[in-house]
């Protein structure tokens, strides 16, 4: 009986992604997600993924003991990897590269400051967080940006996760102007 609980949560939870215009790939879900995260590339690729977590994930994701700064380029990384996986290859492949982003989009998020303000939020409603990829187009270089949000909505379509980092980046133009590199480094000839 559980089994066809399980079955129909997870065509329940199939559904309300594909309806939210999400293309599901490698698509191994539970009913008892806690929190949805999304990635997004505003800069350069404009990509955005999503995963979603059980408690038992976001456990698993904090015994990881990786420094930040590490956690922070594999992010970036991958992200950029199962990208390109996603553009020549197909099946198992596609699918490694998911579940390997899954796990550092967690391990980043487990070790922010931002998730545990998301944690202590006492707001009714679904918990997200996203996590900005802040790409200097001249060096090519990447900032990390997290932030986070309840919504009564168990999952946001990717238009609304792009306006509402729209509204973070437009704020970070002013008061973190560091994340973004208003010319080229351009190599002085002696």
């Amino acid at each position: 009986m559980d089994d066809i609980k399980a079955h129909k949560a997870k065509r329940k939870l199939s559904k309300d992604l594909t309806d939210k215009s999400w293309q599901l790939e490698g698509f191994h879900a539970q009913s008892e997600t806690v929190l949805t995260a999304y990635i997004y590339d505003p800069c350069d690729s404009k990509a955005l993924a999503l995963a979603g977590f059980t408690l038992s994930n976001i456990e698993h994701f904090k015994t990881l003991n990786e420094p930040m700064e590490v956690v922070s380029t594999m992010l970036e990384q991958h992200f950029d990897r199962y990208l390109l996986a996603k553009v020549s290859a197909t099946g198992a492949y596609v699918e490694n590269r998911l579940e390997a982003l899954g796990t550092l989009m967690g391990a980043y998020m487990v070790n922010t400051k931002t998730y545990t303000a998301l944690c202590e939020n006492e707001d009714e409603g679904y918990r997200h967080f996203i996590t900005l990829l802040y790409r200097n187009k001249y060096t090519k270089d990447c900032a990390v940006r997290p932030f986070s949000l309840v919504n009564q909505q168990q999952f946001l379509d990717g238009e609304q996760v792009k306006a509402l980092a729209q509204q973070v980046i437009v704020r970070d133009e002013t008061v973190n102007p560091q994340f973004f590199s208003p010319s080229p480094v351009v190599s002085i000839k002696s």
